[in-house]
């Protein structure tokens, strides 16, 4: 990790109603890129990283202590069969970042129906999953996703979303209707098979029964579900 890098983000927010690369629009209401870039900031991470023919995956700690990670490599297909699994072990040093994976991609049984995974678990614990699909978006021929969902209220205004699909989805984009609502997290991807929870605060009390009529999500390509 450098010692004195940085980058600049440019732009933070609207200061009128626009469409731009802003983070957050001028209703206050975070915009895509808000959560890819609030994911990439977190203390702990394992960014995977495509470099023409090779594949690195990177374990970076922000953190004033060491960390006993354990990085597991995998290569998956849409349906989430497993292609090819590698797990390593290792200590990162306090501020700094370690390149923990590296293979040159025609060693690997990759096909156009691929996702390279990497996930991250520090004393046993999951902290962090990137996954990355062999093709640009566009050119992905994505299976069609029936996604599953489950809903557990806490209170009167905070609600658990539990999301899954039997296939890989990219890009859910979720949002509660009539009702500003800050999300733990949005615009994700789902691994085929894997759980992935969202907590959902509203800005006023909200019925189980209400809630669920006005949760709606999408998934890339955006058609409605």
């Amino acid at each position: 990790m450098f010692k004195t890098s940085g980058c600049l983000i440019w732009q933070l927010n609207d200061c009128w109603p626009v469409i731009s690369w802003a983070l957050i629009d001028y209703g206050l209401n975070p915009k895509a890129a808000y959560y890819y870039v609030k994911r990439a900031c977190q203390p702990v991470i394992s960014p995977l990283l495509v470099k023409k023919d090779t594949v690195e995956a990177y374990i970076i700690n922000e953190t004033a202590v060491p960390l006993d990670a354990t990085l597991k490599f995998e290569v998956i297909t849409f349906n989430g069969e497993v292609l090819f699994n590698e797990v390593t072990k290792t200590i990162v040093p306090a501020y700094s970042s370690k390149v923990t994976v590296q293979k040159q991609l025609y060693s690997l049984p990759v096909k156009s129906n691929c996702i390279l995974v990497s996930t991250l678990k520090v004393d046993n614990k999951e902290v962090y999953i990137d996954m990355k699909p062999f093709f640009e978006p566009k050119d992905l021929k994505l299976p069609i996703s029936e996604i599953q969902t489950k809903v557990n209220q806490m209170d009167d205004k905070n609600f658990e979303v539990s999301f899954e699909s039997k296939v890989y989805v990219k890009a859910v984009k979720i949002e509660v209707n009539g009702r500003k609502t800050k999300f733990s997290d949005n615009f994700f991807d789902l691994l085929p098979n894997k759980t992935k929870v969202i907590k959902c605060h509203l800005d006023q009390a909200t019925s189980m029964t209400i809630f669920n009529e006005m949760l709606k999500y999408q998934a890339y390509p955006y058609t409605k579900r």
